[in-house]
Protein backbone atom coordinates (compact mmCIF):
# COMPACT_ATOMS: atom_id res chain seq x y z
CA UNK A 1 0.00 0.00 0.00
CA UNK A 2 2.01 2.93 -1.31
CA UNK A 3 -0.20 5.51 0.38
CA UNK A 4 1.85 4.98 3.56
CA UNK A 5 5.06 6.01 1.79
CA UNK A 6 3.62 8.81 -0.30
CA UNK A 7 6.12 11.65 -0.65
CA UNK A 8 9.16 9.49 0.09
CA UNK A 9 11.13 11.06 -2.76
CA UNK A 10 10.82 14.54 -1.22
CA UNK A 11 11.76 13.23 2.23
CA UNK A 12 14.87 11.50 0.87
CA UNK A 13 15.89 14.66 -0.95
CA UNK A 14 15.53 16.71 2.23
CA UNK A 15 17.55 14.06 4.06
CA UNK A 16 20.31 14.30 1.43
CA UNK A 17 20.37 18.07 1.91
CA UNK A 18 20.58 17.66 5.68
CA UNK A 19 23.42 15.13 5.40
CA UNK A 20 25.32 17.49 3.09
CA UNK A 21 24.79 20.51 5.34
CA UNK A 22 25.83 18.64 8.48
CA UNK A 23 28.85 17.24 6.66
CA UNK A 24 30.23 20.77 6.17
CA UNK A 25 30.65 20.92 9.96
CA UNK A 26 32.00 17.41 10.45
CA UNK A 27 28.64 16.15 11.72
CA UNK A 28 27.07 12.84 10.72
CA UNK A 29 23.31 12.26 10.63
CA UNK A 30 21.97 9.12 12.32
CA UNK A 31 18.41 7.85 11.94
CA UNK A 32 16.37 6.27 14.72
CA UNK A 33 14.84 2.99 13.48
CA UNK A 34 12.10 1.43 15.59
CA UNK A 35 11.47 -1.38 13.12
CA UNK A 36 9.49 -3.17 11.90
CA UNK A 37 6.80 -0.68 12.81
CA UNK A 38 3.30 -1.92 13.42
CA UNK A 39 0.49 -1.12 10.99
CA UNK A 40 -3.18 -0.17 11.45
CA UNK A 41 -5.53 -3.14 11.46
CA UNK A 42 -7.16 -1.74 8.31
CA UNK A 43 -3.90 -2.52 6.47
CA UNK A 44 -4.16 -6.19 7.43
CA UNK A 45 -7.68 -6.47 6.01
CA UNK A 46 -5.93 -6.50 2.63
CA UNK A 47 -2.85 -8.39 3.82
CA UNK A 48 -3.92 -10.84 6.55
CA UNK A 49 -0.98 -13.12 5.71
CA UNK A 50 1.50 -10.52 7.11
CA UNK A 51 -0.23 -10.06 10.47
CA UNK A 52 1.50 -11.02 13.71
CA UNK A 53 0.55 -9.96 17.23
CA UNK A 54 -2.69 -7.98 17.46
CA UNK A 55 -3.42 -4.91 19.55
CA UNK A 56 -6.60 -2.82 19.77
CA UNK A 57 -6.11 -0.85 16.56
CA UNK A 58 -2.64 -1.94 15.40
CA UNK A 59 -0.90 -5.22 14.67
CA UNK A 60 2.71 -6.21 14.09
CA UNK A 61 4.29 -7.16 10.80
CA UNK A 62 5.41 -10.69 11.62
CA UNK A 63 9.16 -11.13 11.12
CA UNK A 64 8.78 -14.90 10.80
CA UNK A 65 7.37 -14.20 7.34
CA UNK A 66 10.22 -13.96 4.77
CA UNK A 67 8.47 -11.16 2.86
CA UNK A 68 8.53 -8.90 5.93
CA UNK A 69 12.26 -9.37 6.47
CA UNK A 70 12.91 -8.89 2.75
CA UNK A 71 10.94 -5.63 2.89
CA UNK A 72 13.06 -4.46 5.82
CA UNK A 73 16.32 -5.35 4.04
CA UNK A 74 15.28 -3.69 0.79
CA UNK A 75 14.09 -0.54 2.54
CA UNK A 76 17.38 -0.09 4.41
CA UNK A 77 19.43 -0.81 1.30
CA UNK A 78 17.37 1.67 -0.74
CA UNK A 79 17.83 4.37 1.89
CA UNK A 80 21.60 3.88 2.23
CA UNK A 81 22.00 3.74 -1.56
CA UNK A 82 20.04 6.94 -2.16
CA UNK A 83 21.43 8.96 0.78
CA UNK A 84 25.21 8.80 0.53
CA UNK A 85 27.20 9.80 3.58
CA UNK A 86 24.57 8.83 6.13
CA UNK A 87 26.24 8.38 9.53
CA UNK A 88 24.17 5.37 10.44
CA UNK A 89 21.30 4.20 12.62
CA UNK A 90 20.42 3.55 16.19
CA UNK A 91 17.93 0.79 16.78
CA UNK A 92 15.32 0.21 19.46
CA UNK A 93 13.62 -3.17 19.48
CA UNK A 94 11.29 -2.62 22.38
CA UNK A 95 9.66 0.74 23.02
CA UNK A 96 6.26 2.28 23.58
CA UNK A 97 5.52 1.11 20.03
CA UNK A 98 4.67 -2.40 18.96
CA UNK A 99 7.40 -3.69 16.61
CA UNK A 100 8.26 -7.41 16.30
CA UNK A 101 5.91 -10.03 17.71
CA UNK A 102 7.68 -10.31 21.10
CA UNK A 103 8.28 -6.59 21.66
CA UNK A 104 5.33 -6.30 24.07
CA UNK A 105 5.29 -9.47 26.21
CA UNK A 106 1.86 -8.63 27.64
CA UNK A 107 0.18 -9.40 24.28
CA UNK A 108 -0.97 -12.91 23.25
CA UNK A 109 1.75 -14.84 21.42
CA UNK A 110 2.01 -14.95 17.65
CA UNK A 111 1.47 -18.51 16.38
CA UNK A 112 4.41 -18.27 13.97
CA UNK A 113 6.86 -16.70 16.44
CA UNK A 114 5.90 -18.88 19.41
CA UNK A 115 8.72 -21.32 18.71
CA UNK A 116 11.25 -18.60 17.82
CA UNK A 117 13.37 -17.53 20.78
CA UNK A 118 13.38 -13.85 21.64
CA UNK A 119 17.20 -13.63 21.19
CA UNK A 120 16.97 -15.06 17.66
CA UNK A 121 14.01 -12.89 16.75
CA UNK A 122 15.73 -9.67 17.90
CA UNK A 123 19.13 -10.52 16.42
CA UNK A 124 17.55 -11.45 13.08
CA UNK A 125 15.92 -8.01 12.87
CA UNK A 126 19.27 -6.39 13.69
CA UNK A 127 20.99 -8.38 10.94
CA UNK A 128 18.27 -7.46 8.44
CA UNK A 129 19.24 -3.81 8.99
CA UNK A 130 23.00 -4.12 9.49
CA UNK A 131 23.85 -6.36 6.52
CA UNK A 132 22.32 -4.27 3.70
CA UNK A 133 23.51 -1.01 5.31
CA UNK A 134 27.10 -2.21 5.58
CA UNK A 135 26.95 -3.65 2.05
CA UNK A 136 26.09 -0.18 0.72
CA UNK A 137 28.54 1.71 2.96
CA UNK A 138 31.06 -0.10 5.22
CA UNK A 139 31.60 3.16 7.15
CA UNK A 140 28.02 3.30 8.40
CA UNK A 141 27.84 2.84 12.17
CA UNK A 142 24.90 1.11 13.82
CA UNK A 143 24.01 1.40 17.49
CA UNK A 144 21.85 -1.32 19.03
CA UNK A 145 20.10 0.13 22.08
CA UNK A 146 19.21 -2.29 24.87
CA UNK A 147 16.47 0.03 26.14
CA UNK A 148 13.89 -2.01 28.11
CA UNK A 149 15.44 -5.36 27.14
CA UNK A 150 15.31 -6.31 30.80
CA UNK A 151 11.49 -6.06 30.59
CA UNK A 152 11.37 -8.14 27.42
CA UNK A 153 13.90 -10.84 28.28
CA UNK A 154 15.29 -12.87 31.12
CA UNK A 155 18.93 -12.30 32.06
CA UNK A 156 19.95 -15.44 30.14
CA UNK A 157 18.00 -14.33 27.07
CA UNK A 158 19.62 -10.90 27.19
CA UNK A 159 23.07 -12.49 27.32
CA UNK A 160 22.20 -14.80 24.42
CA UNK A 161 20.86 -11.88 22.35
CA UNK A 162 24.12 -9.98 22.84
CA UNK A 163 26.07 -13.06 21.71
CA UNK A 164 24.01 -13.29 18.49
CA UNK A 165 24.50 -9.65 17.44
CA UNK A 166 26.85 -8.85 14.55
CA UNK A 167 30.31 -7.89 15.82
CA UNK A 168 30.28 -4.62 13.87
CA UNK A 169 27.46 -2.99 15.86
CA UNK A 170 27.82 -0.75 18.89
CA UNK A 171 25.88 -1.93 21.95
CA UNK A 172 24.28 0.94 23.83
CA UNK A 173 22.82 0.80 27.33
CA UNK A 174 21.27 3.46 29.56
CA UNK A 175 24.06 4.28 31.97
CA UNK A 176 21.86 4.64 35.06
CA UNK A 177 19.36 1.86 34.21
CA UNK A 178 18.30 -0.14 37.29
CA UNK A 179 20.69 1.72 39.58
CA UNK A 180 19.37 1.54 43.17
CA UNK A 181 19.08 4.67 45.32
CA UNK A 182 17.86 5.76 48.74
CA UNK A 183 16.69 9.36 49.01
CA UNK A 184 15.02 10.72 52.13
CA UNK A 185 14.92 7.18 53.47
CA UNK A 186 12.95 5.96 50.44
CA UNK A 187 14.53 3.34 48.18
CA UNK A 188 13.97 2.64 44.49
CA UNK A 189 15.76 2.02 41.21
CA UNK A 190 16.32 4.32 38.25
CA UNK A 191 14.17 3.42 35.25
CA UNK A 192 15.46 5.83 32.64
CA UNK A 193 17.65 8.90 32.86
CA UNK A 194 18.91 10.72 35.91
CA UNK A 195 21.45 13.45 36.63
CA UNK A 196 20.88 13.36 40.38
CA UNK A 197 21.57 9.62 40.66
CA UNK A 198 24.93 9.06 39.00
CA UNK A 199 25.68 6.10 36.71
CA UNK A 200 26.73 3.71 35.52
CA UNK A 201 24.69 1.00 37.17
CA UNK A 202 25.79 -2.60 37.64
CA UNK A 203 23.19 -3.60 35.03
CA UNK A 204 24.76 -1.31 32.43
CA UNK A 205 28.27 -2.44 33.29
CA UNK A 206 27.19 -6.07 32.93
CA UNK A 207 25.78 -5.45 29.43
CA UNK A 208 28.94 -3.61 28.38
CA UNK A 209 31.16 -6.36 29.78
CA UNK A 210 29.31 -9.06 27.84
CA UNK A 211 29.29 -6.92 24.68
CA UNK A 212 33.04 -6.31 24.90
CA UNK A 213 33.68 -10.02 25.46
CA UNK A 214 31.67 -10.70 22.29
CA UNK A 215 33.81 -8.23 20.34
CA UNK A 216 31.36 -5.30 20.18
CA UNK A 217 32.11 -1.67 20.86
CA UNK A 218 29.96 -0.09 23.59
CA UNK A 219 28.04 3.15 24.10
CA UNK A 220 26.40 4.86 27.09
CA UNK A 221 23.07 6.68 26.85
CA UNK A 222 23.34 9.62 29.24
CA UNK A 223 21.92 13.08 29.88
CA UNK A 224 24.43 15.79 30.79
CA UNK A 225 22.42 18.99 30.18
CA UNK A 226 19.08 18.19 31.78
CA UNK A 227 16.53 15.41 32.23
CA UNK A 228 12.83 15.21 33.06
CA UNK A 229 14.04 16.04 36.55
CA UNK A 230 14.26 19.56 35.17
CA UNK A 231 13.64 19.69 31.43
CA UNK A 232 12.78 23.38 31.03
CA UNK A 233 16.24 24.76 31.76
CA UNK A 234 18.60 24.38 28.77
CA UNK A 235 21.09 22.95 31.24
CA UNK A 236 21.53 22.52 34.96
CA UNK A 237 24.80 24.00 36.30
CA UNK A 238 25.75 20.85 38.24
CA UNK A 239 29.25 20.42 36.86
CA UNK A 240 30.46 18.07 39.61
CA UNK A 241 27.72 15.55 38.79
CA UNK A 242 28.50 15.72 35.07
CA UNK A 243 32.21 15.18 35.72
CA UNK A 244 31.60 12.33 38.15
CA UNK A 245 29.44 10.48 35.63
CA UNK A 246 31.81 10.98 32.70
CA UNK A 247 34.84 9.90 34.74
CA UNK A 248 32.92 6.78 35.80
CA UNK A 249 32.24 5.98 32.15
CA UNK A 250 35.85 6.59 31.20
CA UNK A 251 36.90 4.14 33.91
CA UNK A 252 34.63 1.55 32.26
CA UNK A 253 36.41 2.20 28.95
CA UNK A 254 33.24 3.63 27.39
CA UNK A 255 34.25 5.74 24.40
CA UNK A 256 30.85 6.41 22.80
CA UNK A 257 28.04 8.39 24.38
CA UNK A 258 24.58 9.47 23.28
CA UNK A 259 24.04 12.78 25.05
CA UNK A 260 20.36 13.63 24.61
CA UNK A 261 16.88 12.49 23.75
CA UNK A 262 14.15 15.03 22.95
CA UNK A 263 15.76 17.14 25.65
CA UNK A 264 19.39 17.79 26.44
CA UNK A 265 20.78 19.00 23.12
CA UNK A 266 21.54 22.59 24.08
CA UNK A 267 25.13 23.66 23.13
CA UNK A 268 26.15 24.27 26.73
CA UNK A 269 29.17 24.39 29.02
CA UNK A 270 28.00 20.99 30.34
CA UNK A 271 28.78 19.41 26.96
CA UNK A 272 32.25 20.94 26.97
CA UNK A 273 32.90 19.67 30.49
CA UNK A 274 31.68 16.18 29.55
CA UNK A 275 33.91 16.11 26.47
CA UNK A 276 36.94 17.37 28.38
CA UNK A 277 36.60 14.50 30.88
CA UNK A 278 37.24 11.93 28.14
CA UNK A 279 40.26 13.89 26.95
CA UNK A 280 41.70 14.84 30.37
CA UNK A 281 39.70 14.28 33.55
CA UNK A 282 42.16 16.03 35.88
CA UNK A 283 41.12 18.86 38.19
CA UNK A 284 43.75 21.06 36.51
CA UNK A 285 42.16 20.57 33.07
CA UNK A 286 38.75 21.36 34.55
CA UNK A 287 40.11 24.59 36.06
CA UNK A 288 41.60 25.62 32.71
CA UNK A 289 38.25 25.07 30.98
CA UNK A 290 36.44 27.17 33.58
CA UNK A 291 38.97 29.98 33.21
CA UNK A 292 38.51 29.93 29.44
CA UNK A 293 34.73 30.18 29.87
CA UNK A 294 34.36 32.47 32.88
CA UNK A 295 37.65 34.33 33.27
CA UNK A 296 38.07 35.93 36.69
CA UNK A 297 34.76 34.42 37.85
CA UNK A 298 35.94 30.83 37.31
CA UNK A 299 36.58 30.14 41.03
CA UNK A 300 33.15 31.52 41.91
CA UNK A 301 31.46 29.39 39.25
CA UNK A 302 33.34 26.29 40.40
CA UNK A 303 32.33 26.77 44.03
CA UNK A 304 28.71 27.61 43.21
CA UNK A 305 28.36 24.64 40.86
CA UNK A 306 29.65 22.32 43.61
CA UNK A 307 26.92 23.66 45.90
CA UNK A 308 24.27 23.14 43.20
CA UNK A 309 25.56 19.60 42.59
CA UNK A 310 25.25 18.64 46.25
CA UNK A 311 21.80 20.24 46.42
CA UNK A 312 20.58 18.32 43.37
CA UNK A 313 21.43 15.00 45.03
CA UNK A 314 18.40 15.72 47.24
CA UNK A 315 16.01 15.50 44.28
CA UNK A 316 13.31 12.88 45.10
CA UNK A 317 13.94 10.77 42.04
CA UNK A 318 11.39 8.30 40.71
CA UNK A 319 10.08 7.83 37.18
CA UNK A 320 6.57 9.03 38.06
CA UNK A 321 7.96 12.06 39.90
CA UNK A 322 9.98 13.21 36.91
CA UNK A 323 7.03 12.90 34.51
CA UNK A 324 4.14 14.02 36.73
CA UNK A 325 5.81 16.31 39.26
CA UNK A 326 5.66 20.10 39.46
CA UNK A 327 9.38 20.75 38.83
CA UNK A 328 9.25 21.12 35.04
CA UNK A 329 6.54 23.81 34.93
CA UNK A 330 7.66 25.40 38.21
CA UNK A 331 6.11 28.80 38.99
CA UNK A 332 3.90 28.73 35.88
CA UNK A 333 1.58 26.19 37.54
CA UNK A 334 -1.41 27.90 39.11
CA UNK A 335 -2.31 27.64 42.77
CA UNK A 336 -5.88 26.55 43.56
CA UNK A 337 -7.78 27.47 46.71
CA UNK A 338 -10.10 24.52 46.12
CA UNK A 339 -9.02 21.05 44.92
CA UNK A 340 -9.39 20.75 41.15
CA UNK A 341 -9.80 16.98 41.07
CA UNK A 342 -7.64 16.97 37.93
CA UNK A 343 -4.98 14.30 37.43
CA UNK A 344 -1.46 15.41 36.60
CA UNK A 345 -0.56 14.63 33.00
CA UNK A 346 2.62 12.91 31.85
CA UNK A 347 4.56 16.17 31.36
CA UNK A 348 3.14 19.70 31.04
CA UNK A 349 0.19 19.97 33.44
CA UNK A 350 0.79 19.22 37.11
CA UNK A 351 -2.39 20.88 38.47
CA UNK A 352 -2.57 20.29 42.25
CA UNK A 353 -2.29 16.51 42.11
CA UNK A 354 0.16 15.97 44.97
CA UNK A 355 -0.45 12.25 45.24
CA UNK A 356 0.53 11.72 41.61
CA UNK A 357 3.55 14.00 42.01
CA UNK A 358 5.02 12.18 44.98
CA UNK A 359 4.86 8.61 43.59
CA UNK A 360 6.67 6.36 46.15
CA UNK A 361 7.47 9.18 48.59
CA UNK A 362 5.33 9.93 51.66
CA UNK A 363 3.93 13.46 51.53
CA UNK A 364 6.13 14.85 54.31
CA UNK A 365 9.27 13.31 52.83
CA UNK A 366 8.44 14.61 49.35
CA UNK A 367 7.95 18.13 50.67
CA UNK A 368 11.11 17.93 52.77
CA UNK A 369 13.27 16.82 49.83
CA UNK A 370 12.27 19.77 47.69
CA UNK A 371 12.76 22.04 50.71
CA UNK A 372 16.28 20.68 51.24
CA UNK A 373 17.07 20.93 47.54
CA UNK A 374 15.95 24.56 47.22
CA UNK A 375 17.55 25.70 50.49
CA UNK A 376 20.90 24.13 49.60
CA UNK A 377 20.69 25.50 46.06
CA UNK A 378 19.97 29.00 47.41
CA UNK A 379 23.31 28.96 49.25
CA UNK A 380 25.01 28.63 45.87
CA UNK A 381 23.09 31.62 44.53
CA UNK A 382 24.51 33.78 47.30
CA UNK A 383 27.97 33.25 45.81
CA UNK A 384 26.87 34.83 42.52
CA UNK A 385 25.82 38.27 43.83
CA UNK A 386 28.81 40.08 42.33
CA UNK A 387 28.80 38.12 39.07
CA UNK A 388 27.35 39.97 36.03
CA UNK A 389 24.29 38.62 34.24
CA UNK A 390 25.28 35.64 32.08
CA UNK A 391 23.90 32.28 30.97
CA UNK A 392 25.39 30.43 33.95
CA UNK A 393 23.71 32.81 36.38
CA UNK A 394 20.41 32.51 34.48
CA UNK A 395 20.54 28.71 34.70
CA UNK A 396 21.38 28.90 38.40
CA UNK A 397 18.42 31.14 39.19
CA UNK A 398 16.08 29.31 36.81
CA UNK A 399 16.84 25.95 38.39
CA UNK A 400 16.30 27.41 41.84
CA UNK A 401 12.92 28.87 40.89
CA UNK A 402 11.70 25.53 39.51
CA UNK A 403 12.71 23.63 42.64
CA UNK A 404 11.66 26.27 45.16
CA UNK A 405 8.29 26.70 43.46
CA UNK A 406 7.81 22.91 43.59
CA UNK A 407 8.34 22.96 47.34
CA UNK A 408 5.86 25.82 47.74
CA UNK A 409 3.22 24.08 45.61
CA UNK A 410 3.54 20.87 47.62
CA UNK A 411 3.25 22.86 50.83
CA UNK A 412 0.27 24.81 49.46
CA UNK A 413 -1.75 21.62 48.86
CA UNK A 414 -0.92 20.29 52.34
CA UNK A 415 -1.65 23.62 54.07
CA UNK A 416 -4.87 23.96 52.09
CA UNK A 417 -6.07 20.65 53.51
CA UNK A 418 -5.19 21.91 57.00
CA UNK A 419 -7.03 25.20 56.27
CA UNK A 420 -3.94 27.12 57.34
CA UNK A 421 -4.95 30.35 55.61
CA UNK A 422 -2.10 32.64 56.76
CA UNK A 423 0.46 30.20 55.32
CA UNK A 424 -1.52 29.96 52.06
CA UNK A 425 -1.43 33.77 51.81
CA UNK A 426 2.33 33.76 52.37
CA UNK A 427 2.87 31.05 49.73
CA UNK A 428 0.77 32.98 47.19
CA UNK A 429 2.97 36.05 47.75
CA UNK A 430 6.17 34.01 47.33
CA UNK A 431 4.87 32.32 44.19
CA UNK A 432 3.92 35.71 42.74
CA UNK A 433 7.53 36.80 43.18
CA UNK A 434 8.79 33.51 41.68
CA UNK A 435 6.59 33.98 38.60
CA UNK A 436 7.87 37.53 38.17
CA UNK A 437 11.51 36.43 38.49
CA UNK A 438 11.04 33.63 35.95
CA UNK A 439 9.33 36.13 33.62
CA UNK A 440 12.41 38.34 33.83
CA UNK A 441 14.69 35.38 33.12
CA UNK A 442 12.66 34.49 30.01
CA UNK A 443 13.10 38.04 28.74
CA UNK A 444 16.86 37.51 29.00
CA UNK A 445 16.90 33.95 27.68
CA UNK A 446 14.07 32.58 25.49
CA UNK A 447 15.51 29.04 25.67
CA UNK A 448 14.11 28.83 29.21
CA UNK A 449 10.79 27.00 29.41
CA UNK A 450 11.32 25.10 26.15
CA UNK A 451 11.63 21.36 25.56
CA UNK A 452 11.55 19.89 22.06
CA UNK A 453 8.75 17.32 22.52
CA UNK A 454 6.38 19.67 24.34
CA UNK A 455 7.69 22.98 22.96
CA UNK A 456 7.11 25.68 25.59
CA UNK A 457 6.09 24.11 28.88
CA UNK A 458 5.45 27.68 29.93
CA UNK A 459 5.65 31.07 28.28
CA UNK A 460 5.66 34.64 29.52
CA UNK A 461 1.88 34.99 29.42
CA UNK A 462 1.44 31.87 31.56
CA UNK A 463 3.74 33.45 34.13
CA UNK A 464 1.76 36.69 33.92
CA UNK A 465 -1.42 34.67 34.52
CA UNK A 466 0.20 33.08 37.58
CA UNK A 467 1.13 36.51 38.92
CA UNK A 468 -2.46 37.77 38.54
CA UNK A 469 -3.83 34.52 39.97
CA UNK A 470 -1.67 34.85 43.09
CA UNK A 471 -2.98 38.39 43.61
CA UNK A 472 -6.53 37.06 43.32
CA UNK A 473 -5.81 34.30 45.85
CA UNK A 474 -4.37 36.81 48.32
CA UNK A 475 -7.50 38.98 48.01
CA UNK A 476 -9.74 35.95 48.46
CA UNK A 477 -7.83 34.93 51.59
CA UNK A 478 -7.96 38.49 52.94
CA UNK A 479 -11.73 38.38 52.68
Amino acid sequence: DESYSEGWEKRQERLRQLVALAGKYGIKVFLYLNEPRCMPNSFFEKHPELCGVKRESYSSLCTSIPAVMEHLRNSVQNLCHNVKGLGGFFLIHMSENLTHCKSLPSLPECERCREVSTPKLVSDVVKAIVEPAKAEDPNIRIVVWTWAWNRMMTEDELTETLSLLPKNVIVQSNSEALKPYTIGGVSGTVSDYSMSVIGPSEAAKSIWRIAKENGNDICAKVQVNNTWECSTMPYLPVFDLVREHMINLKNENVKNVMLSWTLGGYPSINLKIAGKCFEDDSEAAYDVLLREEFGEYAPTVKEASSVFSEAFREFPFQIRVVYNGPQNAGPSTLLYLKPTGFTATMTCFAYDDLDSWRAIYPRDVFREQFKKLSEKWEKGLSLLDDMPNCEFKQMAYGGYLLFYSSYLQIDFVMQREAENFPVLYDIAEKEKKNAYMMYQLMLDNPAIGYEAANHYYFNKMMLAEKYISCEHIKKSLSN
